[in-house]
């Protein structure tokens, strides 16, 4: 990876400025910011992890590409820790789900784990973003889990907007030829239900479901629904739809080669 010009942190961000400069962690931080891709925190107290965390994130931003770090701890509970304190510091988390232990073959993961799942490799395919940095926080077992290729993820997107004119008879073909199942009432991920100009549709990566209301062949309104109470709990100007539930012929280590391909464990 060539290398960067390491990144002062906000002044504004309580402590990170002041620590970047501090010898227990300047060199580590330059060596990251000059393409050094792994970084290894071992004696730091997990209440200290999300701010070690937002830390490395900030040496690395640049704000004009963004920057996205990869984190993994053993503990699932430090590791939900480090998601929820991490925007105290200004810092985007992308926490990955653990699937079921595989030793088990009795124990599948939940429809919401798998959604939860593709959803931030979803958002990997794209780059980071240049307002904040991104921190994906995994097990370092899933490092080498199955997962569906970036390619594969990609090209089953169908992307969705305000005022797209598309046909609600094709789009509902389209879905059902991709193995979404027609239902009254959506309950579950690739599931579709249609009620005159109105559908609804829960895709394979999302963590709430879709409805789409046209007027003809216009999408005149997009909004994000609970599936327990079917109401309508946020609109939005544009969503993406996963096709098809992707195959799984890659791993978790594909998606840290996208963008800035740098690990702190």
């Amino acid at each position: 990876m060539p290398a960067t010009t390491p990144c002062l942190p906000p002044d504004d961000l309580p402590g990170i400025a002041k620590a970047h400069a501090s010898p227990l962690f300047k060199k580590q931080l330059e060596m990251l910011a000059h393409g050094q891709k792994t970084a290894a925190f071992e004696q730091v107290d997990p209440s200290a992890l999300a701010f070690v965390t937002a830390l490395s994130a900030h040496a690395l931003h640049n704000p004009e590409k963004g920057a996205r770090i990869w984190i993994t701890h053993p503990n699932p509970r430090v590791r939900d820790r480090i998601a929820a304190e991490t925007d105290l510091w200004d810092i985007h988390p992308l926490l990955i789900p653990d699937l079921p232990d595989v030793g088990d073959d009795e124990i599948t993961a939940a429809p919401e784990t798998i959604a939860g799942r593709l959803a931030v490799m979803n958002l990997l395919c794209s780059p980071a973003p240049p307002t904040k940095p991104q921190v994906v926080i995994l097990a370092p077992q899933t490092l080498s889990d199955s997962a569906p290729s970036p390619r594969t993820l990609r090209d089953s997107a169908l992307k969705l907007s305000l005022g797209d004119d598309l046909d609600p008879d094709l789009l509902e073909k389209q879905l059902t030829g991709h193995g979404y199942e027609r239902v009254t009432q959506v309950h579950a991920h690739g599931q579709i239900a249609r009620r005159g100009g109105i559908m609804d549709l829960f895709s394979w990566h999302a963590s709430t479901p879709l409805r789409i209301e046209f007027f003809d062949t216009e999408i005149e309104s997009l909004r994000e629904f609970d599936i327990d109470s079917q109401v309508s709990i946020r609109r939005v100007k544009q969503a993406e739809i996963t096709l098809a539930e992707a195959e799984h012929h890659a791993t978790a280590v594909s998606y840290t080669h996208l963008t800035l391909p740098t690990r702190c464990h």
